[in-house]
């Protein structure tokens, strides 16, 4: 899992996150965004939901966001929408 730090929307979030997808020219990795009320994550406080539109990726976000998350893959967003990893 991959975990970053940030400055977060406490309504929407929008992110770039590089990577490659075998077959596509462009597009990128949409992750869920997990927050906790800690370093330790011991209490979930709140989640990030990708959406994807046109190879754009913003983040709905439901409960509290914080500084303290795990970002976990959900799946590739291309210019065509939503696709599996």
């Amino acid at each position: 899992m991959l975990k970053r730090i940030g400055l977060l929307s406490a309504a929407m979030l929008s992110l770039v996150v590089g990577g490659s997808h075998a077959g596509a020219q462009s597009g990128q990795i949409a992750y869920t965004i997990y927050f906790y009320d800690d370093a330790a994550h011991t209490n979930q406080v709140g989640i990030g939901r990708p959406q994807c539109r046109n190879g754009n990726i913003t983040y709905l976000i439901s409960g509290t966001s914080t500084a303290y998350h795990e970002d976990v893959e959900a799946y590739w967003c291309g210019p065509d929408g939503p696709e599996p990893l």
